[in-house]
């Protein structure tokens, strides 16, 4: 049955990738067109169909990704990189979301220079404090970062409502969720690609929290 599932995933979203594509560059053309006309009083609605369609692409991204972290290894590109830099450009991305559920995001980063594949961790991290933001009650978010032996530790709190013990180990799977679909939008895919791009890189991942 979990085959069938991540099939089925992989299928319809191949099918739609091709189709939503064309849709996102028509709207891209139509915002240019629109931008370049004073007049036009389209421009608004169609920059919210360009950024709806963006975030459809990107979760059609994150079920293609299933597949590919569970069967296979994870090609990583490693490249010289400070870890922090790649902190501060995930959270910036995160401003306006931060900004929406009223959380501060906390910063505690001394550089830490090392060898990583800095989309894949950007990627891992964007996910954590995606977590952060949506389960923290509008509560400031802490992202600390210090030197660990031989690497680096990297820990993102939050002051939600914790999660039971029981489900500590099992958000780690994919679409596995402590908190109902009905409260919390999600597929339950973000801490398993974080787990997966964490252990690629030869590190570990854990949380600690209770309710």
């Amino acid at each position: 049955a979990v085959r069938a599932r991540d099939d089925f995933f992989l299928i319809v979203s191949h099918e739609l990738k091709t189709p939503l594509t064309s849709i996102l560059l028509a709207v891209q053309h139509l915002v240019r067109r629109a931008g370049a006309s004073p007049a036009s009083d389209v421009g608004p609605a169609l920059r919210v169909v360009e950024r709806q369609a963006r975030r459809l692409a990107a979760l059609l991204d994150r079920l293609l990704d299933v597949s590919r972290m569970q069967d296979e290894s994870i090609e990583l590109t490693h490249e010289d990189a400070d870890l922090a830099e790649i902190v501060r450009a995930v959270v910036a991305e995160h401003r306006d979301e931060a900004r929406a559920a009223g959380s501060e995001i906390a910063l505690a980063l001394p550089p830490v220079a090392g060898r990583w594949d800095t989309a894949r961790m950007a990627q891992a991290l964007g996910n954590l404090v995606d977590n952060a933001l949506k389960y923290g009650a509008g509560r400031p978010v802490e992202i600390a970062l210090t030197r660990g032996a031989g690497g680096a530790v990297l820990t993102v709190r939050d002051s939600g409502a914790g999660i039971e013990p029981a489900s500590l180990e099992r958000i780690f799977e994919r679409f596995e969720r402590a908190s109902s679909a009905r409260h919390y939008a999600g597929l339950g895919l973000g801490l398993f690609f974080a787990r997966r791009i964490v252990e690629a890189h030869g590190g570990t991942i854990h949380v600690a929290s209770a309710p």
